[in-house]
């Protein structure tokens, strides 16, 4: 297991102990956060409680009418600043008995009115304090609770983002001493093997085992003849295939991915079964690396996986297919094998990677795609016969061409014009004259202009010719500012 990982394990456990715990404490002891209540049932905010404010107030009420009132206002002011609305309004009306003349009472009830009924207006709750003590309860609970909650997370984040720092650093310094203990093997004269105790401590020990992998796994693809059969063997020795193998057939598909390319580094096959069968998988990525493993394992061939292929081949494991040849040097197959491929996909990759590394001996084979069933094969088979060029492909250009749909209409058209050969003006021509699509007409003129004098003759013909206006469109295409 990791470094921390049962720290961190346990620390969760911890956490969600600790808020329990102290949810439960809260829950219970509740009337000690919130507004207390005397035996009489007052409410107690400050220094005195209600019935002592009473008391007092009937005393003033006896000597001072005046006083009274004062007091009578004082409290009606302090029960609306804790928004005890009701009581509020029962002191303003006590003190307007005593002297109705005053304004402040009245303007007091007024704001208290329009306060309370505003909110009712707007859906907006009133909330009665003076007569909500569970919900204040409530509601001190809730943000005490994600004021713990938010603490303890943010300890947690800061630790782990420490450990995860600490083991990173740690990581670095072996893979740093491992790199200088691998090339010690391969280059010394003794190797490991004076001091073997070292080896197998590292062996030993899991975290460790899988970063001298990985060391490796990435100093293989540096090294070439006897030094890497060296690695190799050691790799084999230290078993270490075992656990590549293990990942190659684990059921979640990022440790296989690492097994895959563990595999493929070290050219072991014993998995290969394996990685055919995920040829076929849902997963993209796991598609593609099970791919590129086979790419470095079938020694004999290479792209034999193309066969086994069934969903659809994509464009981006198209480029690192390409990438994989191009990168590491490997022999380019000869792709005209799979241009009679079941899977659409795979015949269309083996069209470009043709066109890619001019592979013209194919062409007979392209020209035969022109009869396929699937418009994007047929579109893409016209393209790849213009970029090679491809002359003995014309006459059988212009025979599809009245069997096309119109975008692989303006493919020959295009095509034709890549290839350049003059026994496809007069075809051309007819384009000109027949088609009535503007953009076909274009293309057959650009055609006819890029076969030199012969083509140059034939528009100045059709130019000043009394039968149709070509005009517009043969000065557009001999207009060299376009």
């Amino acid at each position: 297991m990791r470094i921390g990982e049962n720290i961190q394990f346990n620390l969760r456990r911890y956490f969600f102990f600790i808020i329990s715990v102290l949810f439960i404490f809260i829950l219970f002891s509740g009337n000690g956060f919130a507004t207390a209540e005397d035996p009489a049932g007052n409410v107690i905010n400050g220094k005195y409680s209600f019935s002592v404010a009473d008391s007092l107030s009937k005393i003033y009420q006896e000597t001072d009418p005046a006083e009274t009132y004062r007091m009578l206002i004082r409290k009606a002011e302090w029960a609306y600043e804790y928004r005890q609305y009701d009581r509020a309004v029962d002191f303003y009306q006590q003190a307007i008995d005593q002297r109705p003349w005053e304004s402040i009472p009245f303007e007091r009830i007024e704001e208290i009115m329009a306060r309370t009924e505003g909110g009712k207006l707007f859906f907006i709750p009133y909330v009665d304090f003076e007569k909500s003590s569970a919900l204040i309860k409530i509601l001190l609970l809730v943000i005490i609770y994600s004021i713990i909650s938010m603490i303890l997370v943010l300890i947690i984040i800061l630790f782990h983002r420490n450990q995860m720092e600490g083991e990173a650093r740690f990581r670095q310094v072996l893979k740093e001493k491992y790199q200088l203990l691998l090339m010690d093997y391969l280059f010394s004269d003794d190797g490991l093997d004076a001091k073997p105790g070292k080896i197998n401590k590292i062996v030993a020990d899991n975290f460790k085992r899988q970063i001298l992998l990985e060391e490796m796994k990435d100093l293989i693809v540096n090294l070439s003849g006897e030094h890497a059969d060296s690695l190799r063997d050691l790799y084999n020795k230290l078993n270490l295939n075992k656990d590549s193998v293990r990942k190659a057939f684990s059921k979640k598909w990022h440790i296989k991915i690492k097994g895959f390319r563990e595999l493929a580094f070290m050219n072991i096959k014993v998995a290969n079964d394996e990685i055919i069968r995920c040829l076929q998988s849902n997963n993209s990525i796991l598609r593609m690396e099970a791919q590129l493993a086979l790419v470095r394992l079938n020694d004999n061939d290479r792209f034999a996986f193309l066969d086994h292929i069934q969903r659809p081949f994509t464009k981006w494991e198209q480029m690192n297919v390409h990438e994989m040849i191009t990168g590491h040097n490997l022999e380019v197959p000869d792709f005209m094998k799979w241009l009679n491929s079941d899977n659409r996909t795979v015949v269309i990759f083996a069209l470009n990677m043709i066109k890619v590394f001019n592979q013209r001996h194919a062409w007979k084979q392209v020209v035969e795609l022109l009869n396929n069933k699937e418009t994007e094969i047929r579109k893409t088979a016209i393209f790849i016969l213009g970029e090679l060029k491809i002359k003995g492909a014309v006459p059988a250009l212009k025979h599809h061409y009245k069997y096309e749909v119109y975008e692989n209409q303006l493919a020959i058209v295009v095509a034709l014009n890549r290839i350049s050969d003059e026994s496809a003006l007069k075809f051309l021509i007819m384009v000109i004259d027949k088609e009535d699509d503007v953009q076909l007409q274009i293309e057959a003129a650009k055609a006819v202009r890029d076969m030199g004098d012969a083509g140059q003759r034939a528009l100045e013909k059709l130019m000043y010719s009394d039968y149709k206006n070509y005009m517009i469109i043969i000065k557009h295409v001999l207009d060299k500012r376009i």
